[in-house]
């Protein structure tokens, strides 16, 4: 007799691959434990550590910083953790992280003191850790409860679905050495 009832169900997984998959290179990364990752998402590296993270890239959106606040408003604040160095993207600092909300619209970011600089809508805000860097694109997601080191398959090069991907901006395109064709694909 067949199974009366669904135990668990599972989501489609919609390929990140446009053409061929073994075209792909994957290689294995660190996660540290606590950090989330989407799958998609445009990676980078901590220097400091090698463990990889979403790249630690934002524009200023909202309000911006300014130099009379220790408040601030980023497009995405999810890809900053607390004790972050922001910077522009000349390296000029802003201010380390408190603390992110994310159930604002802009993102909100507090500062452990007022901004250094003003920072304007739409300029890049970054971490400094080697982050803000683009390296790679996650194959797999992350989730931020895991309490251990996570191994995570991303992709270091590849035909892949533009729209698929988190943070491929212009400068993320440029670090990864890509193109973006005109049927939406990005190769790199």
């Amino acid at each position: 007799m067949p199974p009366t009832r669904t135990i668990e169900t599972f989501g489609e997984r919609i390929p990140l691959e446009e053409v061929r998959a073994d075209l792909a290179v994957s290689v294995p990364q660190s996660v540290k434990a606590g950090s989330r990752i989407r799958r998609g998402a445009v990676l980078g590296v901590v220097t400091a550590d090698g463990y990889t993270r979403e790249r630690s890239r934002s524009k200023a959106a909202g309000t911006g910083f300014s130099d009379a606040s220790d408040t601030g408003q980023v497009a995405d604040a999810s890809v900053f953790a607390v004790g972050d160095e922001l910077t522009l993207e000349d390296g000029t600092a802003i201010g380390t992280v408190e603390s992110i909300d994310t159930t604002t619209t802009p993102d909100t970011i507090v500062l452990e003191a007022n901004a250094a600089v003003n920072v304007a809508v739409d300029d890049a805000v970054m971490a400094s850790d080697g982050s803000q860097v683009a390296q790679s694109i996650a194959d797999e997601a992350v989730a931020a409860t895991e309490t251990l080191d996570t191994g995570l398959s991303v992709y270091i090069a590849g035909f892949l679905k533009k729209d698929q991907l988190i943070g491929l901006d212009a400068s993320a395109i440029v670090e990864l050495g890509g193109a973006v064709n005109p049927n939406n694909i990005f190769k790199f």
